[in-house]
Formats: C-alpha cells, structure tokens, sequence
C-alpha cells in the first residue's frame, strides 16, 4: 500500500539542503491544481513548477530529459540504472502505471547450464542453473534443456551476485 505525504506528515522536518518539504508540498497545491487527479498539467508544466519549489541539492536530483534512442538508452544502463522510461514530453502526469509511458528495461545475456527445474503451487517452473561456478535461480519455460547450455536474459546485477529479473530464453 502506498503512503500519501502530507504537509502534516512533514511538520518540522528539514532537509540537508534547508528546503522545508511541508512547504514544497503546500507550494505545489497551490500552483492551480497542476499535477491533481482532477487537472493533470502537462510533464513540461510539473516539471518547470517542481525546479523552481524544490531547490537542488545532495537529496534532489534535476534530470534533464532528452531523445529517446538506443545510444541514450544504453549509456543510462551503462550508468548502473535498470533501464529508461519513455513518455511525450506533453503528456499528462498521472501518479500510478500508465500504457502511455513505456518502460525500457536493461537487458543483458549470459550462458549457463541448465542444472535443475521444479513447479511450484502455481504452476510456475523455477530454474536452477550453473553459471561461472555459481547458482543461479531463473523463471523456465520447460524443463527439456536440463544438463544443457541455456541463455540466461536479466535485468542487472545485484549488490551480493545474484541476477536481477532472471529467465531462460532458450537453449544454445
């Protein structure tokens, strides 16, 4: 469940940078219902209201926004983050998931050996693969490959080893 701040919430809370996020907050309501369930402003209008309010410091980052292309896109996920968002630069915000903007995940490619696969309650197989000396646990689509070399598709790595989104995509 989600957790909505307030200016209530925030009450005599200071940020490092000195910005007071209750007055942030207060500031934004007021700038005629931009960004409401109501009146959604267009991204270009939210984004110009949210840098004057919030001022930039160590906790806030501006982001700039620039085209959507591969070369973007890869130097983002060089950067070490899970991939990209695409919207109109018009578009409405809108706070929650939306099919209007698309999510561009990371996606790299490894090899690995197929050691096991089980179901669970749900119907879903679950992988175990061996990958550099390692295991390795990934969502399979069938257990044919078992004992056979698999491409293994995930999103990153994480902190401790472990690949992020991990699923067999085929056998090679």
């Amino acid at each position: 469940s989600r957790r909505r701040i307030s200016p209530q919430s925030l009450r005599g809370v200071q940020w490092p940078c000195g910005c007071d996020p209750a007055a942030a907050i207060r500031c934004l309501r007021r700038a005629r219902g931009c960004g409401s369930r109501r009146a959604p402003c267009a991204w270009e209008e939210r984004n110009a209201r949210l840098r004057e309010t919030l001022p930039v410091c160590d906790r806030i980052r501006l982001v700039a926004s620039q085209p959507a292309t591969l070369a973007a896109h890869e130097a983002i996920v060089g950067l070490g983050f899970e991939g990209t968002v695409l919207k109109r630069i018009g578009s409405a915000y809108r706070p929650g998931r939306h099919r209007t903007w698309i999510k561009q995940k990371a996606r790299f490619n490894a090899r690995a050996e197929l050691r096991s696969v089980h179901q669970d309650r749900a119907g879903q197989r679950h992988a175990l693969c061996e990958l550099d000396g390692r295991r390795v646990h990934a969502v399979a689509g069938t257990a044919a490959w078992i004992g056979q070399l698999v491409e293994l598709v995930y999103s990153r790595v994480d902190a401790d080893g472990t690949l992020r989104e991990a699923r067999v995509a085929r056998s090679t």
